[in-house]
């Protein structure tokens, strides 16, 4: 069906030049130091390609997903995508906080969280939990 779809920031504030659109990395590539040079140096090559002019465009075509290689062409994204290409080039976007945490308070916060929600923590118990996870992470 025909959508007229599109990005907003939700509004925070009453001042919208204020709001902020969430807008994250999905995911990361990276290289382990600890593989074999022969697998480093293939990986390296396969980043470099995804880097490219020509990896961005097999991002935005074949995965359908924002490159975050600079220039790339997105001309061919939806419109919603147009909105989010638009807000990210402005810089009016902020991560999502969960990124930021460390992976086992991310993770183990998950199972606290359900913990909470079937009565077996309570809100101050889960609460403490996670800020010790954080604090010994």
């Amino acid at each position: 069906p025909a959508l007229n779809a599109g990005f907003f920031p939700f509004p925070f504030f009453d001042d919208a030049s204020k709001n902020k659109l969430y807008a994250d990395t999905d995911s990361t590539l990276a290289v382990s130091a600890n593989a074999p040079k022969a697998n480093i140096d293939a990986a390296k090559k396969f980043l470099e390609f995804l880097t490219s002019p020509e990896g961005a465009a097999m991002i935005v075509s074949k995965a359908r997903l924002l490159p975050t290689v600079k220039g790339a062409d997105v001309s061919s994204m939806d419109a919603p995508f147009q909105d989010l290409v638009k807000y990210v080039g402005d810089g009016v976007v902020m991560p999502w906080a969960f990124s930021m945490w460390p992976t086992v308070v991310f993770e183990t916060s998950k199972s606290a969280l359900q913990e909470y929600y079937s009565g077996q923590r309570t809100k101050d118990q889960m609460i403490t939990y996670l800020d010790d996870l954080w604090k010994n992470k």
